[in-house]
């Protein structure tokens, strides 16, 4: 519990933490598709994006966002090269990097179900 608190103290404030549980960020270049992106997409800038604007008015697509900070060190590539990052919603509430270190998240790699 006070790891969960002491992450919202500081992830809130510096990227709009939604507390999803399952955090994307260090993916998405430390932009937050829960709180950024009016349809929380994880992969890749949805069809209502056009010239680097999302459908919603007013708003840049957080993926395009992404890509700009990345391009510069030349990792922009890195956004859709790894696998999607499906949010496991059962955790909400609860520490990220707790259930990254415990091996809850999205990172950890699934076993794969049999062909056939």
């Amino acid at each position: 519990r006070a790891l969960h608190v002491a992450e919202q103290a500081a992830k809130i404030p510096l990227f709009g933490c939604r507390d999803c549980g399952d955090c994307s960020l260090p993916e998405m270049a430390y932009l937050c598709p829960e709180a950024q992106c009016a349809k929380n997409q994880r992969n890749g800038p949805c069809g209502g994006s056009r010239d680097g604007q999302c459908e919603s008015p007013g708003r840049e697509c957080v993926w395009v966002r992404a890509y700009n900070r990345l391009k510069p060190y030349g990792e922009e590539a890195t956004l859709l090269e790894r696998p999607v990052a499906v949010k496991d919603a059962r955790l909400r509430g609860t520490a990220s990097w707790a259930n990254f270190y415990l091996k809850r998240d999205h990172t950890t790699k699934k076993p794969t179900q049999p062909e056939g």
